[in-house]
C-alpha cells in the first residue's frame, strides 16, 4: 500500500498540469464533475427537458412500451467510414447490413454514432433501435 501511494505522489509531483488542477480543486475554483446515472447519459438528456425530466431514474426494460417510436421517415447515421439510413419500418436493419469494415460495425453495436449526433439526438431513434 504504501508503494501505491508514493507512486501517486510521485505521479502528482512530476505533472505540473494534474498538480495545478488539484490545488484548484481542492481551493474550490474546480466544478465537481457532474454526478453519472446508470442508464442516462448526458448525451441523451433532452436540451429543453427541466431539471425534474432530466434526472429520470435508471432505464428499464420495462419502460420499453412507455418510450416515444420515431415518426415514419428514416434517420442518417454518420459511422466511421460510412453513412447509414435508418428507416422507422425497420431500425433493426442497421444491424443486419454487411459493413466493409470491422470499425464501422463495432460502431453501430456500440452506439458510437450517439455522442457525436450531439444533443439534438431523437431518443425516440435510440429507443427503437
Amino acid at each position: 500500500m504504501t508503494s501505491a501511494i508514493l507512486r501517486k505522489a510521485r505521479h502528482v509531483l512530476d505533472d505540473p498540469v494534474l498538480r495545478r488542477w488539484l490545488l484548484r480543486r481542492v481551493a474550490g475554483l474546480e466544478k465537481a464533475p457532474p454526478k453519472f446515472t446508470t442508464g442516462a447519459p448526458p448525451y441523451l438528456r433532452r436540451p429543453n427537458a427541466s431539471n425534474a425530466e432530466q434526472r429520470s431514474p435508471r432505464w428499464t426494460g420495462r419502460e420499453t412500451a412507455q418510450r416515444p417510436r420515431p415518426v415514419d421517415g428514416t434517420v442518417k447515421i454518420d459511422l466511421p467510414g460510412l453513412t447509414v439510413d435508418v428507416s422507422a419500418d425497420n431500425p433493426g436493419a442497421l444491424f443486419d447490413r454487411d459493413y466493409p469494415d470491422l470499425e464501422t460495425l463495432l460502431a453501430a453495436h456500440r452506439f458510437a454514432w450517439v455522442p457525436l449526433a450531439g444533443p439534438s439526438v431523437d431518443t425516440s431513434w435510440i429507443n427503437a433501435i
